[in-house]
């Protein structure tokens, strides 16, 4: 006879129920319950091949916090990475800050590992945002035919000298 009953999962991933018998003595139950099978409803899809190194490392960094904050988002990640991709990834960590509460310095630290060097500014004018877009994509594709990485000290290198070149500040 079962006083009270409370669950676990051990180290097994299996559900232990705990049940206070009748003398007092806690004793675990196994289920047969195997949460190997709850997990795998609960994986996110993987990134379609279309995605951009940057969209998987925010689909990476998505998938991490959703599995700790929310695990049924986990099979939306695609969507929502199309979705914030590029300049948009700052709007998407400010709200995910927001509704899980999560401190600022942490929120930071999420956005300054996903964001996207190929939209490193945040413009309201089009326009200018269309220019500095097809200028870092030339700067990157110069890089690229040199046969270097592009790196974001490398990016900003090229983007001074760029300027002092061109005699303007905007790709900065």
């Amino acid at each position: 006879c079962a006083a009270s009953a409370g669950s676990a999962a051990n180290a097994s991933g299996k559900a232990a129920v705990f049940r206070m018998d009748s003398d007092g003595s806690d004793e675990a139950h196994h289920s047969d319950h195997d949460h190997a099978q709850d997990e795998a409803l609960q994986m996110a899809p993987a990134p379609p091949k279309d995605f951009s190194t940057e969209d998987r490392t925010l689909h990476e960094a998505l998938e991490d916090f959703y599995w700790r904050n929310r695990a049924n988002n986990l099979a939306n990640i695609n969507a929502i990475v199309a979705k914030y991709r590029g300049a948009n990834v700052v709007h998407l960590w400010a709200q995910l800050a927001i509704k899980y509460n999560v401190p600022p310095v942490e929120a930071v630290e999420l956005l300054s590992r996903t964001l996207y060097q190929s939209s490193p500014y945040e413009y309201s004018d089009k326009e200018l945002r269309h220019e500095l877009e097809e200028a870092m994509a030339e700067v990157r594709h110069d890089l690229l035919a040199q046969g270097l990485s592009v790196k974001r000290t490398e990016l900003l290198t090229r983007a001074v000298a760029r300027g002092a070149k061109d005699g303007s500040d905007r790709l900065l």
